[in-house]
């Protein structure tokens, strides 16, 4: 998504890049909140990146965890 996108629901995908606003909660492998990107939402994913720069408003919980020594 852009930086001028906006996205108001839910979303489910292997991978989401977001640049722009979303509100909604998120299901994916992968989930990149890249720079002035905006999510307030519930993420579930394998892996959460959040650019220091964007905003990410909400909670995560991991996927598939693994139990780990």
């Amino acid at each position: 998504m852009g930086n001028n996108g906006h996205v108001l629901g839910d979303m489910q995908a292997t991978r989401i890049v977001i640049h722009g606003h979303v509100e909604g909660n998120i299901d994916a492998d992968e989930v990149y909140i890249q720079s002035e990107g905006y999510l307030l939402g519930t993420v579930i994913a394998n892996k959460l990146v959040v650019d220091p720069t964007a905003v990410f408003d909400g909670e995560s919980h991991i996927k598939h965890s693994e139990v780990r020594p």
